[in-house]
């Protein structure tokens, strides 16, 4: 699956307020950010979501999500977690500005791709299927939708 066809279907799931237009989806990308690092095994469904908020993220800034040929190769699960968390934080900084004067975007742009590419590596090293992750992620959110269940919380959905 190309991540701009990944990034279209996100967007037939994104249901929040448009007042929540860039804030929603990097306080939600932030909060998966931290739910994959916190567990111990590699888990596709939470990169799926890390995925999904960023195709919304960069839709939200109105631009298409990409890979960085910016990221450093990541050899450990360890560093990608620690690469994650960082890359996590400047863009709450960087989102922070551009809600505040519309600056930044480009470097808020560069982050996530840095994002998608850090999580394409972490499944090489996991030998997980990127397209599994983006499909199942897509999957999983078209049955919520059908369920009327998008807005609800937790996995058990």
């Amino acid at each position: 699956m190309e991540l701009h066809e990944y990034q279209t279907k996100c967007l037939e799931t994104a249901i929040y307020p448009e007042q929540y237009k860039i804030a929603y989806p990097c306080l939600g990308l932030i909060g998966e950010i931290g739910e994959f690092v916190e567990k111990s095994k590699v888990d596709p469904k939470e990169l799926g979501d890390i995925m999904w908020y960023c195709a919304i993220l960069t839709n939200d800034l109105g631009a298409v999500l990409a890979f960085s040929e910016l990221t450093p190769k990541i050899t450990t699960i360890g560093l990608s977690k620690g690469m994650l968390t960082v890359i996590g934080l400047k863009i709450a900084e960087k989102v922070k500005k551009v809600l505040r004067d519309k600056s930044e975007i480009s470097g808020v742009l560069i982050n996530i791709n840095q994002i998608v590419t850090v999580i394409k590596q972490i499944c090489e090293l996991n030998s997980i299927d990127f397209n599994f992750v983006l499909e199942s992620n897509i999957m999983k959110l078209q049955s919520r939708k059908q369920r009327g269940v998008l807005g609800g919380s937790g996995d058990d959905r």
